[in-house]
């Protein structure tokens, strides 16, 4: 399940086949990943696009898997910011997205450190 995961948490990750990026359940740990809420990420190109889009819209309600599950489709032009909000196709929820792996340095340094509970900056 863990196929493709050499490039994590990449936002624009390039992976030649279809295939299981990860599976992560505490994103917001992951200063680095862009998601909020726990997921499974697949890669797919786009000659595969139609049938992973035609299977994923069938089964992803209650009578298939049991629950809904959300679906969020990142098309990866390059322009990471877009890509993961205003290009994004989306059913179920729209989860919110961490912003701050699309900064450039230049901002990140610029914004103020923080002390966290254990008195280490962050």
């Amino acid at each position: 399940r863990e196929e493709c995961t050499a490039l994590y948490p990449a936002v624009e990750p390039a992976y030649e086949k279809l295939c299981m990026m990860q599976e992560v359940a505490t994103p917001y740990k992951v200063f680095e990943d862009v998601m909020t809420t726990n997921y499974g990420a697949l890669y797919v190109p786009t000659e595969e696009l139609a049938t992973v889009m035609a299977y994923a819209m069938t089964h992803r309600g209650p009578v298939q898997s049991g629950y809904i599950v959300d679906l969020k489709l990142v098309p990866l032009t390059g322009c990471a910011a877009e890509d993961h909000s205003q290009f994004a196709f989306v059913s179920g929820t729209n989860w919110r997205v961490n912003a701050s792996p699309f900064e450039d340095e230049s901002v990140k340094a610029r914004r103020p450190h923080r002390i966290n509970a254990n008195r280490q900056q962050v």
